[in-house]
């Protein structure tokens, strides 16, 4: 769960009575009476106290569905924020903005609906499956916007973020709702949404702005996040790798996921001797290429899908 957001006594089973639950629908049915002022504190609240409330699955998927166009709409109309400043120490206390505040909301109602979908009182749910699948991609994809977000607006991204993202790929790769592309073999290119590949092109971006924050200040250096690099990205995803470490004891400069970590991707240049939970990324020849068009070159002998 995203820092800040996670409640450690939600631990009962009881959900509000059916009349608490017929106030709060009729309040999100009201929300697309709002105006583009009044609308998007009004999602704000109404998802903060959302969080608080034990609901059923189906209640909970029933309110968050359809808010999808509101956000939106409500989203398309706030003011580009101001760039935080360098995002070092003097930065850790910086409060996240409107936007931000937003998706952490979102974040943690989609982490408890997959909760309860998940217990086995609601293994019976009607479309459960279907919901589940639902409630995984508005995940991904509302985690994915808040480290664009950060990232374009050089921001820091709120505590929690990589570690919920990290957390959900392993839930899906534990479910085998996800399995990892052998290194080196051709993609499976299917339709619909894929959670591998977004979830290489999150850390391909998430390493690129790690640079990028380090980089910045120089003559060249890097640019912020921009749709070009998230569309380049999304498709260097296809040919990027993620590569059990155990394999790669004794070697230097290698590009390491921490999964157990709050963090995207990082150089490690010293030698690795021991194994750690997570993977070794290896990147697309494009992506590293872009890195060295913008000054950036990373050591030549990182390894290859070959090894």
């Amino acid at each position: 769960m995203i820092e800040g957001t996670t409640r450690a006594s939600r631990t009962g089973y009881e959900t509000v009575p059916d009349e608490v639950y017929a106030e709060i629908a009729e309040r999100f049915a009201g929300l697309c009476d709002l105006d583009s002022k009044r609308l998007l504190p009004a999602i704000l609240g109404e998802l903060a106290r959302l969080g608080r409330m034990e609901l059923t699955p189906l209640q909970r998927f029933d309110l968050l569905e359809p808010l999808g166009p509101l956000i939106r709409h409500a989203r398309a109309r706030l003011p580009k924020p101001l760039a935080g400043a360098e995002r070092g120490s003097d930065a850790d206390g910086e409060p996240p903005t409107v936007e931000q505040h937003l998706y952490l909301l979102l974040v943690e109602n989609l982490q408890l609906l997959l909760r309860d979908l998940d217990r086995p009182r609601y293994l019976a749910v009607e479309g459960r499956d279907a919901k589940r699948r639902w409630a995984q991609v508005r995940l991904m994809k509302t985690l994915g916007r808040q480290i664009y977000y950060a990232g374009s607006n050089r921001r820091r991204v709120p505590s929690g973020t990589w570690r919920a993202l990290h957390d959900l790929f392993i839930y899906l790769v534990m479910r085998s709702e996800v399995r990892l592309q052998p290194p080196g073999r051709a993609p499976r290119i299917r339709r619909g949404f894929q959670f591998e590949p977004a979830y290489k092109a999150l850390l391909l971006l998430g390493f690129y702005d790690g640079l990028a924050q380090t980089a910045r200040g120089g003559a060249d250096g890097l640019p912020p996040l921009d749709p070009a690099l998230v569309r380049q990205c999304s498709q260097w995803a296809f040919e990027t790798w993620l590569i059990d470490p155990d394999g790669l004891l004794e070697r230097t400069d290698l590009i390491l996921v921490e999964t157990g970590k709050d963090a995207p991707p990082r150089l490690e240049s010293a030698i690795l001797h021991d194994p750690f939970g997570g993977w070794v990324l290896i990147p697309a020849r494009g992506f590293l290429d872009l890195l060295a068009r913008g000054g950036t070159a990373l050591p030549h002998h990182l390894p290859s899908v070959a090894g």
